[in-house]
């Protein structure tokens, strides 16, 4: 063994600055105390959030029993059945996982939709797909990463390492027969991978198939778009679709284009408002004038609604969409896998979203204009990724500071190593993570403002597309930008004197590994137990009481469905990203398999909680997510062997590039082959599964009129009927409460 050379005290300012780069074991990230470090105060921030939970789950109730309170209010869906609740969990620490723990998967198939199931479904097969290459890595690849002999080079060598990279591939040199363990083990990986998901994906096929015999208005209904000009009517396409299918035919919605009829909507529900708060205040106190408002108030409602009736009666403009319903589920699925007209950019059918799932101002947008809209979010993410790239760079030069307080023009960073050891470990380990994770934060609202200004036809459309963009802007700046950038920050000097970039900034692609654990890290520890307790609707509800009071049942219902919706697109394009980062360092740095593991434990089961119990979607998407989170986990395999490829060629280490070059065809391959075995079941379902499971029953008549457009649509008066739910849900998740009218219209006759 080397023998242990004395250190002299660290001296401070531009001495300590200078002496950084000939003695790396004071820098930072490089020691293995420092991991340490990072998972101490993660256990802590879980712990001390979790606390924070136990305690608002007692004071505030109603935000962790969402659920129920809907059911209380005899909300209903499409089919008349009431909305499932489960039971309250004992208000006992820690009861909440024993049970989130309880509840199965069969359990969940009743209850829950398949968004919710689908998404579980791709956290677990993570945590077990993760959990298999932990134990592979750590037993087997990790102890040979270990015999290498770059631990033992000289401390001014580039290539020297120490700490936890020790354990990774940085620790072999050039033309080690060892890295040969490497390329196998890359082997390995893809094979557990692509076996873990094709099970995945023959689940989701088989719970799409399900889904498409199930009774829902969205499977007998079809989407029709860009109509031509001499088929745009309610007659001419009623005559096609009987043409095509005779005596199929159940209803034929043309979609309009009605602002001004949206906009005395719009007054009339600010009137019902108004008025529900008025009528409260008498209810506490008899005042004449406040009783002539409310009547008032009556009338411009009645002025409103009448309104209404006369500007639908004058001329319409269609937007060249139509909602197709017909009689049976299995005519629609053949008419959505039929090429209806001899041109392809005209009458293009598609299956229709769940009527409370329409983005009606988006099917409003004229097809002309989307492409410029396109052209105009490209331009947008171009200049946001050039942002981007400046404050990753920055991040690193944080975690890097003391390599970079030795570089000429950078030498004034080295008044911060005067700074307390503490604070030095913190700007070096956590600060860079944190600022990362912020910053990460406002990707997915800025993605949904730019997807919105599209023309999409429906909210999980708008809600795919919003993921997809989240994930690849993750993937430039969290992976692409974050390893460069830190390559060349650790190598700067060397670079500067001479050496050759490409060979540096590929030596040094494994040790950005430990940032990398530090973000997975700081996610973990942070992201799902701050969604564990409901942090926005906490702050959101004592400042909304103050302005507002709260006091009818409108305003409590308004209080309580606040933020109720739960951010798929958001925590889809999340986990993608951070299990692609662990992939492709899964054999340069073992240990971070590690850390992903736990990473997808425990998202696993702060989301199992917080769908089941805090969280109410009108609508559903069919779990159509789990299709892009499949592709994006094969994205992930190609970037690693892309990667790997990559620092084999730069290295002249060409026999295992090439290795790793005959994995790609093999990866496309098993990409195709699970593409062709399942897909065409998960998108359009199976007419056996319908037919064999008798899941084809009578065409319930209550679904013709569900895709009539808003502007069309008669207001849903009850007379003297109390504020609460109507039992048909339509009305309830696409008007909602503040449409209702509570009072009795005949004392105004």
């Amino acid at each position: 063994p080397r023998p242990a050379r004395p250190r002299p005290p660290r001296p401070s300012s531009a001495c300590a600055a200078a002496s950084a780069m000939s003695d790396p074991t004071d820098t930072g990230l490089n020691s293995t105390s420092d991991i340490r470090t990072v998972v101490v105060v993660g256990v802590i921030a879980v712990v001390a959030i979790d606390l924070l939970f136990e305690l608002f789950r007692y004071l505030v109730p109603g935000i962790y029993e969402l659920r129920r309170y809907i059911a209380s209010l005899d909300v209903r869906d499409f089919n008349g059945n009431p909305i499932p609740a489960p039971e309250v969990t004992s208000k006992w620490p820690l009861m909440w996982l024993k049970a989130v723990y309880k509840l199965h998967e069969r359990d969940l198939r009743e209850t829950e939709d398949l968004d919710t199931i689908m998404f579980l479904v791709s956290l677990k097969f993570g945590a077990i797909i993760f959990s298999v290459l932990t134990f592979l890595l750590l037993t087997i690849l990790a102890p040979i990463y270990a015999t290498g002999s770059n631990k033992n080079l000289p401390y001014n060598n580039p290539q020297y390492v120490q700490g936890i990279d020790i354990i990774s591939l940085s620790n072999l040199p050039q033309d080690d027969p060892r890295i040969y363990a490497t390329v196998a083990f890359d082997f390995v990986t893809a094979f557990v991978v692509a076996f873990a998901l094709s099970m995945g994906y023959k689940k989701y096929a088989q719970y799409r198939a399900r889904y498409f015999a199930s009774a829902n208005p969205a499977n007998y209904a079809v989407l029709l778009e860009k109509i031509p000009i001499e088929f745009d009517s309610v007659k001419e396409i009623a005559t096609l679709f009987e043409m095509i299918w005779p005596k199929t035919l159940a209803e034929v919605h043309m979609v309009y284009y009605t602002p001004e009829v949206d906009k005395e909507k719009k007054e009339y529900d600010k009137c019902v408002k108004e008025r529900d708060y008025i009528e409260y205040q008498l209810s506490q106190e008899a005042d004449q004038s406040l009783a002539r408002k409310a009547f008032d108030l009556k009338r411009k409602e009645i002025y409103h609604v009448r309104q209404v009736e006369l500007k639908k009666r004058e001329e319409q403009y269609t937007t060249g969409n139509a909602f197709i319903v017909f009689k049976d589920k299995i005519t629609a699925s053949t008419a959505v896998q039929t090429q209806l007209w001899f041109r392809n950019r005209e009458f293009q059918i598609q299956n229709a979203p769940e009527p409370s799932g329409i983005n009606w101002a988006g099917m409003s947008t004229n097809h002309a204009v989307a492409p410029l809209l396109r052209v105009f979010v490209a331009l947008f993410l171009f200049l946001m990724l050039t942002l981007w790239a400046f404050i990753i760079t920055f991040t690193q030069g944080l975690a890097n500071i003391r390599q970079l307080s030795t570089v000429s023009g950078f030498q004034w960073t080295s008044f911060l190593l005067d700074l307390p050891s503490a604070m030095i470990t913190f700007i070096e380990l956590f600060a860079p993570a944190l600022l990362l994770m912020l910053i990460n934060a406002l990707i997915p609202i800025i993605m949904r403002a730019l997807v919105s200004i599209q023309r999409l036809v429906s909210l999980n459309q708008i809600d795919r597309r919003t993921r997809n963009y989240s994930f690849a802007f993750y993937v430039m700046t969290s992976f692409f930008f974050v390893t460069v950038s830190g390559s060349i920050i650790t190598q700067i000097q060397f670079i500067l004197d001479g050496g050759d970039f490409f060979t540096l900034v590929a030596q040094t692609v494994p040790t950005q590994a430990k940032f990398m654990m530090t973000f997975i890290a700081s996610q973990a520890a942070i992201t799902f137990p701050l969604l564990l307790i409901q942090l926005p609707r906490i702050l959101y509800r004592p400042f909304t009481r103050i302005i507002c009071g709260h006091k009818t049942p409108r305003q409590r219902y308004n209080l309580n469905k606040f933020m109720s919706m739960f951010p798929y697109y958001k925590f889809y394009a999340l986990a993608s990203c951070h299990a692609l980062i662990a992939l492709v360092y899964s054999t340069m740095a073992p240990l971070i398999c590690a850390f992903i593991t736990v990473y997808m434990i425990l998202a696993y089961f702060c989301m199992k909680y917080c769908l089941v119990f805090c969280y109410f979607h009108p609508s559903s998407g069919g779990g159509s997510h789990f299709r892009g989170f499949f592709q994006h986990m094969y994205i992930a395999l190609y970037i690693k062997t892309g990667t790997m490829i990559a620092l084999f060629t730069i290295t002249t280490q060409y026999v295992p590039a090439f290795l790793e070059l005959l994995l790609l065809p093999c990866l496309i391959a098993s990409n195709v082959f699970i593409w062709y075995r399942y897909d065409r079941v998960a998108r359009h379902g199976s007419v056996a599964y319908t037919v064999l499971e008798k899941q084809d029953e009578e065409f319930p008549e209550r679904y013709k009129n569900m895709y009539e457009s808003p502007g069309l649509r008669s207001f849903p008066y009850r007379s003297g009927a109390p504020f609460e739910p109507r039992s048909d849900m339509l009305h309830q998740r696409e008007i909602g409460f503040e449409s209702e009218s509570s009072f009795d219209d005949s004392e105004y006759t």
